[in-house]
């Protein structure tokens, strides 16, 4: 079989290896991969400058799908011939070890996480213990199923800014009108958009892009899909100024800029939620403004958690999404294309085939 392995910064090696050494454990399975996509984080991996706790070298990928060939698990709703997903988030083997975990096991206090800190998905058979699996119905396109680690993590995010609103009378879930903006027309920006869209039908929802090209792009495949134009930030010396340009009760920071964050804060209502779901390099904070505005300011990191809920909705919405796979290349193809280098403006996510 074959194994992608990061070996360090802009190096990576194509293993061949054989795959029936692979002995599944009780509670394991070994599942055949079918299709890994690429998320900034491996990019970030590729490039020796992702800003969180990883290791090397490593076996990247995250996003996946795949088709169980093997299980042990006698009690296990689960079967050989399941199409499934699973974590990137791999928390501790017994979820009552700490009231983090209990709480949101992305943040157990024994996490790892595959493709990032352990080897991941990037190789054509893998071991994976079962409580890490999602089955997907067995009509599901697995290149769809490979976005949904991606589309958990929006739909964590969103869950963030609706525990912010719970004890008002603007509650996500209770109203359609709120002024939302999404900063960054990246996959995640977009996932977000599409379920705050089709699954919260928010009607008020828009996105800011910097890039021309990407806007253009993106509004070629996906005309729905509404962007925004900013006004100049207020004077912030004054109470007056500093709320002239409050105009979104929510507001999703996905790019992962400190500048961009910093816009959040200015362009967000006083009393409002910034959620943010980027990965940021050390900057400047304006943090007066979270106290000054009494911002609701929330991060949200991994999908655990909301899987079930998303494979149901891909399901039934692939042609929604389907314009997002804009590249894929066949493994057999990877000793001779780069797979890391995209086109900036028109790649939204690539893919790796094993079949």
């Amino acid at each position: 079989m074959k194994i992608l392995t990061i070996v360090g910064k802009n190096n990576l090696e194509v293993i061949n290896s054989p795959h029936e050494h692979l002995q599944v454990e009780p509670e394991e399975a070994i599942v055949k991969i079918s299709h890994v996509s690429l998320c900034g984080s491996d990019y970030k991996l590729y490039n020796g400058n992702y800003s969180g706790p990883s290791n090397y070298p490593l076996v990247f990928g995250h996003e996946w799908s795949g088709t169980i060939v093997e299980i042990n698990s006698p009690d296990s709703k689960l079967k050989v011939g399941d199409i499934v997903t699973g974590d990137c988030s791999k928390w501790g083997t017994d979820c009552s070890f700490c009231l983090d975990c209990q709480r949101d096991k992305n943040i157990c206090t024994r996490i790892e996480k595959f493709g990032i800190t352990i080897d991941g998905f990037a190789q054509e058979y893998v071991k994976v213990p079962v409580k890490h699996l999602y089955a997907a119905p067995a009509n599901m396109s697995l290149d769809i199923l490979a976005l949904a680690e991606l589309f958990s993590v929006a739909l964590n995010g969103i869950k963030k800014s609706l525990a912010a609103f719970d004890n008002t009378s603007k509650c996500l879930h209770k109203s359609s009108d709120d002024s939302i903006l999404i900063i960054g027309a990246g996959p995640l920006g977009i996932a977000v958009y599409i379920l705050l869209k089709h699954m919260f039908k928010k009607q008020n929802v828009k996105v800011y892009e910097l890039a021309k090209e990407r806007i253009d792009f993106i509004k070629s495949v996906y005309p729905e899909l509404e962007f925004a134009e900013l006004e100049a930030a207020g004077d912030s010396s004054n109470y007056a100024g500093l709320l002239s340009t409050s105009i979104y009760d929510i507001i999703f920071e996905v790019s992962g800029s400190p500048k961009a964050l910093n816009t959040s804060l200015s362009l967000v209502q006083a009393g409002g939620t910034v959620v943010l779901l980027g990965m940021y390099p050390n900057g400047e904070i304006e943090a007066n403004k979270i106290v000054l505005k009494a911002l609701s300011v929330r991060g949200s990191i991994g999908g655990t958690g909301s899987f079930e809920e998303v494979i149901s909705f891909l399901n039934d919405h692939q042609d929604l999404v389907s314009w997002m796979i804009t590249k894929k290349v066949n493994v057999s193809e990877m000793e001779s294309v780069d797979v890391f280098e995209k086109d900036a403006f028109k790649s939204i996510k690539t893919q790796i085939c094993f079949d």
